[in-house]
């Protein structure tokens, strides 16, 4: 029902703009769910062009990296989270920098993901996000083989949320770093 809706309402004589724009995004991601990339981006382009502000344009970016990072192509991912990141500290930064730094530990370019998880905790220390940035260094810096200060980010993070979701991991790492 949800597919055959968005297709009538995308083919409409003349929708609004901004109803078209957000069926667009809503289609290329229901593309990037079942995996059919050619269309999600085809689609992510359409709704980048025509975004009504630059805070739906900064989503479609990120959506447009995560679709990237999903089909292997590492270099036009970040890219595409720096567009969104902005050098702007609200929600769709935090994201976008989460995202980036993900990225970047997935294909071990762990300088890059340090420098992205580092920003992270600088624009919002206190922030949801934080227990991302700091499992995220916790995680860079284990791989790096720099185990005291990886121990220490595993800690912090068991400290701010004992009871979170990665707390049980946290105390593992932690140990593993002994």
């Amino acid at each position: 029902i949800a597919r055959r809706s968005l297709g009538r309402l995308s083919k409409t004589r003349r929708p609004l703009r901004r109803l078209k724009t957000e069926l667009s995004n809503a289609r290329a991601r229901r593309y990037s769910l079942q995996e059919d990339w050619p269309r999600a981006m085809r689609l992510y382009e359409l709704a980048r062009k025509r975004a009504f502000n630059q805070r739906f344009r900064r989503a479609v970016m990120i959506n447009v990296g995560l679709v990237r990072r999903q089909r292997g192509t590492y270099r036009g991912a970040p890219k595409n989270f720096d567009l969104a990141i902005d050098a702007r500290a609200d929600d769709l930064a935090r994201i976008a920098m989460a995202q980036a730094g993900q990225t970047a530990v997935e294909y071990r370019l762990y300088d890059d993901a340090l420098d992205y998880f580092h920003m992270q905790l600088l624009t919002d220390p206190l922030g949801p996000y934080r227990e991302d940035a700091l499992w995220g260094l916790g995680w860079v810096n284990y791989r790096r083989g720099n185990f005291r200060e990886a121990r220490q980010f595993f800690l912090a993070l068991l400290e701010q949320e004992p009871f979170g979701q990665k707390a049980a991991a946290s105390v593992y790492w932690a140990a593993r770093c002994v």
